[in-house]
Parts: C-alpha cells; sequence; structure tokens
C-alpha cells in the first residue's frame, strides 16, 4: 500500500519536472514576444493592451460594422424621402396644370361666369 502511493508521488514529481523543462522555452519565447509588443506599441504611441490568448478585442470592426449600417440607414431614408418628395411634386404638378387649363378654358369661353 505504501509502494503504491510512493510510486504515484514519484510519476507526479517526473510529470512536474518535465513539464517545468518544456515550459521554459516557452517562457523564454513569451516573454520576448511581451517585448516586442511594447516595442511596437512604443513605437506607433499606442498604450499596450494586455491580453490573455482566449480574449479577442475587435472594437475597430465593430465600430466599422456600426458606422456601414448607419450610412446604409442614412442612405436609405435619402431616397425614401426623395421618392415621397418627387411623388409630391408630381401631384402638386398635375394639380397646377389642370387648375390652369380649367382657368384657361374660363378665360377663353367666359360661359362660366367666373370672369
Amino acid at each position: 500500500m505504501g509502494s503504491s502511493s510512493e510510486t504515484k508521488v514519484l510519476q507526479e514529481l517526473l510529470l512536474y519536472a518535465a513539464s517545468a523543462a518544456l515550459s521554459y522555452p516557452n517562457r523564454e519565447a513569451t516573454k520576448k514576444a511581451v517585448e516586442q509588443k511594447k516595442e511596437i506599441a512604443k513605437r506607433l504611441g499606442r498604450p499596450l493592451i494586455q491580453t490573455n490568448p482566449y480574449e479577442v478585442r475587435l472594437p475597430t470592426i465593430s465600430l466599422i460594422i456600426s458606422l456601414l449600417f448607419l450610412i446604409f440607414l442614412l442612405v436609405a431614408y435619402y431616397c425614401w424621402v426623395l421618392f415621397v418628395c418627387f411623388w409630391i411634386i408630381k401631384v402638386a404638378m398635375v394639380l397646377l396644370v389642370a387648375t390652369c387649363e380649367f382657368v384657361w378654358s374660363c378665360l377663353i369661353c367666359c360661359s362660366c361666369g367666373l370672369f
């Protein structure tokens, strides 16, 4: 019973040592990548945003999508306003032409008694 627990402890120790040995180069690569990020941020004059591998920040893409949607809405609204204005002007012109024809016909015949 004692040797089983000793074997388990020894296995865990070996796994821990192997994990530490394998993660050391990864730690150096991570440290080097952080230094490169700092240099790039310094050159661009931007703050260094700390993220983890599972975090993704996409504020610029969401902003672009929002702006494109806003432009789409403005164009759609503008087109609708132009369409409505076109029809209002067209109806007004038809009414104006009909009124002018009525007045002209009254002036010519003078039989309606308005003039």
